[in-house]
């Protein structure tokens, strides 16, 4: 198995609205609903940080450059970590956090997160 997955990318850039906007939101929130404690078990992988770099990149290059940027802005990503947590664990991250799913190698088992983006009340999309 390979040691993390392909290359991160940031949600609900694709497909965009039909306005051509990309589907933001405010928030990304995961909730473990068995054990998850052991990696390689079909992790979240994340790279820390990447939410900061990408605010900085966008800063510079305005907004439009996420739809242009493919599944996430080119940036210095660093080393990517699988999270990991025990039933009822919550995850909460920012949603520029570079992040993408990893791969299960170990015995069959039910789902065992799930994943929504959150906007906030006056978020507008």
């Amino acid at each position: 198995m390979a040691d993390h997955p392909g290359g991160p990318h940031v949600d609900g850039l694709s497909p965009p609205d039909p306005g051509g906007r990309p589907g933001t939101f405010s928030l990304l929130a995961g909730v473990w609903l068995s054990d998850q404690r052991e990696l390689h078990r079909g992790n979240l992988w994340v790279w820390p940080g990447t939410h900061l770099r990408s605010g900085s990149y966008l800063a510079e290059h305005g907004a439009d450059a996420l739809m242009n940027s493919g599944p996430y802005p080119t940036i210095e990503l660093g080393e990517p970590v699988q999270a990991t947590g025990e039933a009822g664990s919550v995850l909460l991250a920012h949603y520029l956090l570079a992040h993408n799913i990893g791969g299960h190698d170990g015995p069959p088992r039910a789902d065992a997160r799930a994943d929504r983006a959150l906007p906030a009340a006056r978020h507008r999309p």
